[in-house]
């Protein structure tokens, strides 16, 4: 019994580790001041990709369109080193925005957001 966690204090723990992530999540995740692929700083040269709802930046906006003309089946020989394993860093990429994107509007994260922000 002498090896009993203090359940209390690793509560207070916990939740400031758990508002940090959630603040990540909010604050970097979403933030239109970095491109959302690859976090570079953005000013004017920001490109909206309006299907995701995303900022990217002028080199990801170029990656991005050329990963969805691939899509289409246009290929490009030049840019080798867009093959099968580039395309699916671009789709699990894109799986993982969608899935941030739901869980950001679901009910149990303002649920959440709500019982954090009471003290």
């Amino acid at each position: 019994m002498a090896d009993i966690i203090e359940l209390e204090g690793r509560r207070g723990g916990q939740r400031e580790i758990l508002l940090e992530a959630v603040g990540r999540l909010i604050r970097c995740g979403g933030c239109r001041m970095r491109c959302a692929r690859c976090g570079y700083g953005l000013g004017e040269e920001a490109h909206p990709v309006v299907e995701l709802g995303l900022l990217l930046c002028p080199v990801c906006h170029a990656e991005y369109k050329s990963f969805a003309r691939r899509k289409e089946g246009v290929r490009n020989p030049e840019v080798y080193w867009q093959n099968e394993a580039w395309q699916e860093t671009w789709e699990a990429w894109l799986a993982f925005q969608k899935a941030l994107l739901g869980y950001r509007q679901s009910k149990e994260f303002a649920r959440l957001m709500a019982e954090l922000s009471t003290p």
